[in-house]
């Protein structure tokens, strides 16, 4: 896709989140009553408490449990939560197992290990490598390559031993109920399908009106977030899974979870103040994160890594963020494709 195609997306997309924006009660409503009518178990949370109270209810009684991707969870500090529930956690995706295990933030929100160095110092690797959850998975020396490869085969037993599959949304289309899953490596494929059940945790502004909608932000975030015209692997999903290739019968959960539970975090982004409503256009591409940028780490005030990285991470912390932590952007900013004046609304709101 060239550059001017590349502008005519953004624009049509731009279009499409400030439509969305706009119309986020009455479609939070439609997509409740759309997902529900799919067979999906739905619950809009006003607020973390109300949110992890709904966690608790899907996860009870599963104690394996499997995530691929789900930056809104940790704004309600979903990891720590079903850890202190008892929960056997395993993240599908190699680089956020590593970034869990020590306690590091994302550099990026669809590719949460790019740009940080820690990932390969020869002491990281080897705290890494002397882990016990990784004995019997790791039989060569501790370089990168191969605790990849242990992580992978690791992480691939335990999407088949989970009872539970968490994952983000990339957008849900309103009109037909549909999530969509857009990634490069399959992960979220796997977590999505594999468990008995599927828990989908995504912010209201994934919501979009329809399916060409949706489409375009898969396309938007192909482009922006990966650099490429299309993702490897793109899921939609509509409710449990059936098929109705056996006598013409509709069986349900043949070729994938039998329970679909999808929690909206409203927290904050209904009551967002009109002259920051811009700042939920955001999709998380990660465009204005330059190459080398400094993620910040948590500090001790800071019971988890906020889930956004960079100056746009800044602002969105400042809008939802529902624990303690400090408000600080980034030093730098390249722009957004969206057009969205992050710097601008960081500078408004820090002020």
């Amino acid at each position: 896709m060239n550059e001017e195609a590349g502008g005519r997306l953004a624009e049509a997309v731009r279009g499409i989140r400030s439509h969305s924006v706009e119309n986020l009660a009455r479609l939070a409503e439609e997509a409740v009553a759309n997902l529900t009518a799919r067979g999906c178990r739905v619950f809009v949370a006003a607020e973390a408490g109300e949110a992890l109270d709904f966690v608790a209810q899907v996860a009870a009684d599963k104690k394996n449990v499997v995530l691929s991707r789900v930056p809104a969870g940790e704004e309600i500090g979903l990891t720590r939560f079903l850890t202190e529930q008892g929960a056997r956690l395993a993240h599908c995706h190699a680089g956020e197992w590593l970034l869990t295990a020590l306690g590091l933030a994302g550099g990026h929100p669809y590719r949460p290990t790019l740009g940080l160095s820690q990932l390969h110092d020869p002491a990281v690797l080897a705290q890494v490598a002397a882990r016990q959850d990784l004995a019997g998975f790791l039989p060569g020396p501790s370089e990168a390559a191969a605790i990849v490869d242990a992580l992978r085969q690791k992480n691939t037993g335990a999407c088949l031993a989970a009872d539970l599959g968490i994952t983000g949304a990339q957008a849900i289309a309103v009109d037909t109920g549909t999530i969509f899953l857009a990634e490069e490596e399959g992960d979220a494929r796997l977590v999505s399908n594999l468990p008995h059940t599927h828990l989908v945790v995504a912010g209201l502004e994934c919501l979009v009106p329809d399916l060409p909608a949706a489409l375009a932000t898969v396309r938007y975030l192909s482009r922006y977030a990966y650099g490429r015209p299309l993702v490897r692997y793109v899921s939609a999903i509509s409710g449990p899974s059936r098929t109705g290739d056996i006598e013409m019968q509709l069986v349900p959960g043949m070729h994938g979870p039998k329970k679909v539970a999808v929690l909206l975090l409203a927290g904050g982004r209904l009551s967002v103040p009109e002259r920051w409503a811009r700042a939920l256009y955001c999709l998380h591409c990660g465009a204005c994160i330059p190459a080398g940028a400094v993620v910040p780490q948590p500090g001790p005030g800071d019971p988890a890594p906020w889930p956004y990285p960079g100056t746009a991470g800044a602002v969105l912390r400042h809008l939802f963020a529902t624990r303690p932590a400090p408000l600080v952007a980034a030093d730098s900013f390249t722009g957004c494709p969206l057009g969205i004046d992050m710097p601008g609304l960081w500078a408004e709101m820090a002020g």
